[in-house]
């Protein structure tokens, strides 16, 4: 934002926490949908919603704009990738707790949790790594678009529905379909 002229410690701060108040207002949003979505879509939703807000993050930095449309870009963007924060961390772990074994529940959330971390290190160091780069920021949030694009395809590509959301939905066979994913059959028709 410097760079651009806005020297407004305000603006800074508007454009530094956009995320969170999309978060604050994509789980005001997922609340009252996740049980019609399902927890896989909301992983989905999530990941498109990453890659858009991404996309705005870069074609803000990317061309030569007027001081209002980038900076009206950039928190668009910012804020759109916040919602997509708020589906992702609903989704993962009401997924994680509706699909995994009792026993291993706990460890699974934890890896979620430690490729939280891994991701947001990940981001620090992409960071420094273009932060000698003139607009350098503008690949640090393209870089993000690579780890969202990969999220959605392995959403699309790898897992199943939540067993438990086709149960509460009525769909019983596929819930059975969807827990022979995880369990062996005798564990899956116990489980069911």
């Amino acid at each position: 934002v410097l760079q651009f002229g806005f020297h407004s410690a305000a603006l800074q701060g508007l454009v530094v926490s956009s995320p969170s108040l999309g978060a604050f207002l994509g789980s005001v949003f997922i609340f009252r949908l996740s049980d019609w979505l399902g927890r896989r879509a909301e992983l989905r939703i999530g990941a498109v919603l990453y890659m858009v807000g991404a996309s705005l993050e870069v074609l803000s930095g990317a061309a030569i704009l007027p001081d209002w449309l980038f900076v009206g870009l950039l928190l668009i963007g910012r804020t759109v990738y916040g919602f997509g924060i708020a589906f992702a961390m609903h989704g993962g772990p009401t997924y994680i707790s509706e699909m995994a074994p009792s026993e291993m529940r706990g460890l699974l959330v934890s890896l979620k949790e430690a490729a939280i971390v891994a991701g947001i290190l990940t981001g620090y160091v992409l960071g420094n790594a273009f932060s000698k780069t003139t607009g350098g920021w503008v690949y640090a949030y393209g870089c993000s678009l690579l780890m969202s694009s990969t999220m959605l395809v392995l959403s699309l590509f790898t897992i199943p529905r939540s067993c438990r959301w086709l149960v509460l939905s009525g769909l019983d066979d596929e819930a059975l379909e969807s827990m022979r994913f995880v369990y062996t059959e005798e564990r899956a028709l116990e489980e069911f």
